[in-house]
């Protein structure tokens, strides 16, 4: 994609955008001219300007570290990273596309949370199997492989780099265009990259215990920090109306006229017309409101014509609340709650309110999830997570085991904080410190870096599948 397609730029808010422009400018834009900046010489990379230069701070360091430390000694021309960069853009262009496409609700509220399960599950089986006389002598990682084998852990990391490798030629194959494809230099090139360097670090780090935790503290400190956005104020000319009726003072009555001989029928005549006025005003007022209630059903009753096709549950039958209950293992200590649950969530699926229940949902974790604020959070804290100082120092030692206990408190204290008060009097012991214990129990299934892989490359697979549909239907 030519740079001349780059949308404007937005101003830099914040020191971590500045230097966020200023490695990208200094690692991809070394030789462009003086006075350009980065919308003008990079391609876009999605159709936001700020998740681009989030982006673009995970390309630079991958290019400095992996692709500049090895190609500057060969050649000082830029044109190979020019390219790696343009290539790259039509790949992240192609893949927004398709997430566009994919029922994100079916994703990451019944898919990922099954997977999810069933690795805390089978986790929680090792652990009551080993040194029992069915695994006398086996480790819980030996158990957990057993109980879920996969072709990436088999024997060696070879057979990780083999898996990793194929997985990215399929990604390549349905991501690149046709006349990158047919250069096999290029797109093995490509691939190595994305495989060796790209896809072995992210699920080498992500399988670290200790990464998982600071990852929650940070995640779950983002979406749970008091939102500073007010809400919008609505302001309709229906709206103005109703309001004006319904605050309209009420027709004074036709005053009776003072001769004493007036007769019946005028005075019941009189009467009657003020109960009429009352009568129109009344029904006047509940008309608008009428107007504006079905007016509004309809429009949640609707679905909205651009949304992707829908999931084949509803919201509240999705298996994400059976998964919330398995982690906090309240199906062992409240083996009631999950029925509980599912008959007090009945009478909310059923048609008609559950349709409309259901798409009030939908369009919260919607807007939740494409917004773009929270985006940029994440992509920030991975960046951070993954390539810890990336811009300006060297990489974080690894921890010491004190630290790593210390890392997973932090976890705990930062899930134990998002837990309303209501709940934990519900569902957890009465003390804190017993309450700490009982969340920390429920995160011992991220305490094996091995077994932790499993769950890696199970995402990973289900991602993939999801977003390359070709790869598992071929």
């Amino acid at each position: 994609m030519p740079p001349s397609t780059r949308r404007p730029g937005v101003p830099l808010a914040d020191s971590e955008e500045r230097n966020l422009a200023a490695l990208t400018k200094r690692v991809l834009c070394a030789h462009a001219p003086v006075g350009k900046t980065i919308e003008e010489v990079l391609p876009a990379l999605t159709s936001l300007p700020k998740v681009d230069l989030q982006l673009y701070g995970f390309i630079s360091i991958i290019l400095r570290d992996f692709v500049q430390s090895w190609y500057q000694k060969i050649t000082p021309d830029h044109e190979f990273i020019d390219e790696i960069v343009l290539i790259i853009a039509h790949c992240t262009l192609s893949l927004e596309q398709r997430i566009r496409q994919v029922d994100l609700e079916t994703l990451l509220l019944e898919e990922a949370p099954v997977l999810l399960e069933t690795h805390v599950k089978d986790y929680r089986v090792a652990l009551e199997r080993q040194s029992t006389a069915l695994f006398p002598h086996a480790t819980v990682n030996e158990i957990f492989h057993s109980m879920q084998p996969h072709p990436a852990l088999l024997s060696s990391p070879e057979s990780e780099r083999l898996y990793l490798k194929m997985l990215g030629s399929g990604v390549l194959t349905a991501l690149l265009p046709p006349a990158d494809l047919q250069s096999d230099c290029e797109r093995l090139l490509v691939r190595e990259i994305l495989s060796n360097m790209v896809l072995w670090n992210v699920v080498d780090r992500l399988s670290e215990p200790f990464m998982l935790f600071e990852m929650i503290t940070k995640v779950v400190t983002v979406l749970t920090a008091p939102n500073k956005v007010k809400p919008k104020t609505v302001s309709h000319a229906k709206s103005t109306e109703l309001m004006s009726l319904l605050q309209t003072e009420p027709p004074e009555p036709i005053k009776k006229a003072d001769d004493p001989d007036q007769s019946i029928f005028q005075a019941l005549s009189t009467a009657a017309l003020t109960y009429l006025e009352h009568a129109y005003t009344f029904i006047s007022t509940t008309a608008v409101v009428a107007r504006h209630a079905s007016a509004s059903l309809m429009s949640l009753w609707k679905e909205p014509p651009q949304e992707p096709p829908r999931r084949r549950k509803q919201i509240l039958k999705l298996s994400v609340w059976k998964t919330l209950v398995t982690l906090f293992s309240l199906d062992r200590r409240q083996p009631w709650l999950l029925g509980s649950i599912q008959l007090a969530a009945k009478p909310l699926t059923e048609q008609p309110p559950g349709s409309l229940i259901d798409n009030y949902l939908s369009h919260v974790f919607t807007q939740s999830l494409l917004n773009e604020e929270i985006l940029i959070k994440i992509l920030s804290i991975a960046r951070n997570t993954l390539f810890p100082n990336g811009s300006l120092a060297p990489p974080r030692t690894y921890p010491t085991e004190d630290e790593k206990v210390l890392i997973q408190k932090q976890a705990e204290l930062a899930i134990w904080n998002a837990i309303p008060d209501v709940l934990k009097s519900m569902y957890l012991p009465a003390n804190k410190d017993d309450q700490l214990r009982e969340i920390g129990e429920s995160l011992a299934f991220l305490r094996s870096r091995s077994c932790n892989k499993h769950l890696v490359y199970r995402l990973l697979d289900l991602l993939v599948a999801r977003l390359v549909p070709g790869m598992v239907e071929g």
